[in-house]
């Protein structure tokens, strides 16, 4: 380990958790401060810049988004992290998206037809209205498909491979 050579996630050893409370506490506040910046950050954006007017007026919402990943990237880059440990990488990266977009079309079918079998309905025009009042049998439809939707996606990933690799190019 000494030859400076980065670890492979392969060969990465099993992390072991800290018997100090007080680094966790730290890493939650250091969580807490990271949303804290890049809320603050994209809500001055969105206010007092000139992309903020645009974005209000195209009806639009990426600032939230954009700013969330420039500040991963800017924290990588100053901490001088590998991407690769994090995910970030080219490599297999067609194997990758292809499995992304298996596993999507998946979640989608399964979605599909939970909300066929609990006829919960979902006007795609219409935004759900966040001063409505809850909808507690609403909230729970959704989640009686999404949950399951997602649990098949978790276990044709992990425990059956080769069902993926089938729709992959190798």
């Amino acid at each position: 380990m000494s030859t400076g050579t980065p670890i492979s996630i392969a060969e990465a050893p099993e992390r072991v958790p800290s018997g100090s409370g007080w680094n966790r506490v730290a890493a939650i506040v250091e969580v807490v401060l990271a949303f804290a910046l890049t809320h603050l950050a994209y809500r001055a954006l969105k206010h007092f810049t000139v992309i903020g007017q645009w974005e209000g007026a195209a009806r639009t919402n990426f600032t939230p988004g954009v700013v969330t990943v420039a500040f991963t990237v800017l924290v990588l880059l100053l901490c001088r992290r590998s991407f690769e440990a994090y995910g970030l990488s080219t490599k297999r990266w067609s194997y990758h998206l292809n499995l992304g977009l298996v596993c999507s079309l998946l979640l989608i079918l399964v979605e599909a037809i939970g909300l066929i079998v609990t006829r919960v309905h979902i006007d795609a025009s219409r935004p759900p209205d966040p001063h409505a009042p809850l909808q507690l049998a609403r909230i729970m439809g959704l989640a009686v498909v999404a949950v399951p939707a997602f649990l098949v996606v978790l276990v044709v990933v992990q425990k059956r491979p080769r069902i993926i690799d089938a729709f992959l190019p190798q």
